[in-house]
């Protein structure tokens, strides 16, 4: 499942669910899990835990899970932060080559500023926009 997949998810059902079974395995086949985890919107995060539940490899596993999801999630918000720094890192190497001026180049610099900036924005609002979309259709399929 994509980090996009997973933001989605995560608005669109209320939470980002992990569940292990037993070890190594993940179909349902009608039984109860053994842990269940789901990390809401608002950063509460919920676990359940069957009565008895000692396997400590079950929990690694879980944990395993859990981790690698979070890891997807947080890759997007690294790729829209590190977005503005290559504009700013990208407009350096080019203008610093091409001009001496030293009063223009800092003028240039602080467009380019506010050019990742706004990209930034422009990135964090389109990933907005395009879960708002997922939710919508969500919601028109469950009803």
């Amino acid at each position: 499942m994509s980090a996009l997949q997973l933001l989605v998810d995560m608005f669109a059902k209320g939470g980002l669910e992990v569940t292990t079974f037993s070890a190594g395995d993940d179909s349902e086949n009608g039984r109860l899990p053994l842990i269940r985890t789901v990390i809401q919107p608002n950063a509460n995060i919920i676990t359940w835990v069957q009565p008895g539940v000692e396997n400590p490899k079950a929990w690694e596993e879980h944990y395993e899970k859990l981790n690698n999801k979070i890891r997807s999630i947080r890759r997007i918000r690294q790729l829209i932060n590190y977005s503005s720094i290559a504009v700013i890192a990208a407009y350096i190497a080019v203008f610093n080559l091409v001009t001496q001026d030293l009063y223009g180049w800092l003028i240039r610099l602080v467009i380019s500023i506010v050019g990742a900036i706004l990209l930034r924005s422009l990135l964090k609002l389109s990933l907005r926009w395009y879960i708002r979309k997922q939710i919508n259709k969500y919601l028109s399929f469950s009803t």
